[in-house]
């Protein structure tokens, strides 16, 4: 079903909502992966993330760097506003942020209860390569591709469909070295984390940045921990990194639960509804029972 997205929305337009959609994340992915390739043919050191993932995630940040300067210049020429007509503070984001802030400090606490400290140039740089992964990933995935598939479909499965594929697009990691087991656990985790992301776009207002910031927190204090001292992606400790703490009963749950709640709330609020009229520019849908009502007033 075709969604009509009036001017208010679209706006100058640079390009096919397929382009915005699919094109521009899969195309950033691929970069991605090419250059990897292109640096590991070349014979410049290569990271295992299996291993490595702190010390993968600082020797990335040049290309995150080049990345989000052509994602900026993408999205200004593609007219497409950052966020809606105002930002707004719907409950789901003051809990989502709560949550996140919450596990983060108990991540630090966990990791550092042994008496081990960091390597601080390692966690510095980690901080700002979650930075650019942040705002990036939600530069492609939620601010072209949930914007692309909103224009042809109701918002609560342009959302579902931008998750999907940001998702999907995470098996690209075997060709870092990754265990093909633990790249498929990180594709349902992502697809998870994709639903998460998207609502907290539409609930906050299309607020960009925020959710940005969202996604930086959760990647720095997922990868934090391992630059402690004798830490690494292969501890057993259920928060020293994200594929142990998916194998452990209570990261699972937690991974899985809080984006399915999220995603449950998106549809009791916004089923049935338009980009425009999720973000207040355009009326309502009509539910049926509004119908029934008016009808049988009218008799």
């Amino acid at each position: 079903m075709a969604v009509t997205t009036s001017t208010s929305i679209k706006q100058r337009t640079g390009f096919p909502w397929w382009v915005g959609a699919l094109v521009i994340p899969i195309g950033f992915v691929a970069t991605i992966v090419v250059w990897g390739q292109i640096t590991k043919a070349l014979g410049w050191r290569q990271y295992n993330y299996d291993t490595e993932t702190a010390q993968a995630m600082a020797a990335g940040i040049p290309v995150g760097a080049v990345l989000l300067a052509l994602m900026v210049w993408l999205w200004r020429w593609s007219g497409w506003t950052l966020q809606g007509p105002k930002i707004r503070w719907d409950k789901a984001v003051w809990w989502t942020l709560g949550i996140y802030l919450g596990l983060g400090v108990l991540t630090f606490i966990t990791a550092s209860s042994g008496g081990a400290s960091p390597d601080i140039r390692l966690l510095v740089s980690v901080l700002i390569a979650s930075i650019f992964i942040g705002l990036n990933e939600e530069l492609a995935f939620r601010g072209f591709s949930v914007n692309g598939f909103a224009r042809r479909l109701p918002v609560f499965w342009a959302v579902v469909a931008a998750a999907v594929i940001f998702g999907l697009c995470h098996s690209t990691n075997i060709f870092s070295g990754s265990a093909p087991g633990k790249v498929a656990i990180q594709v349902v985790l992502t697809t998870f984390m994709g639903l998460m992301f998207g609502w907290l776009y539409i609930f906050s207002g299309r607020n960009l940045l925020l959710v940005a910031l969202v996604h930086a927190i959760h990647d720095f204090f997922v990868v934090a921990p391992t630059t402690f001292a004798g830490a690494s992606d292969d501890s057993a400790s259920a928060l020293d990194s994200l594929f142990a703490w998916a194998h452990s009963t209570v990261g699972g749950i937690i991974s899985a639960t809080i984006p399915l709640v999220i995603t449950y709330y998106g549809w009791q609020k916004y089923k049935g509804y338009t980009l425009e009229q999720a973000l207040g520019l355009a009326p309502a849908p009509v539910t049926d029972e509004a119908k029934e009502t008016s009808e049988g007033a009218v008799t």
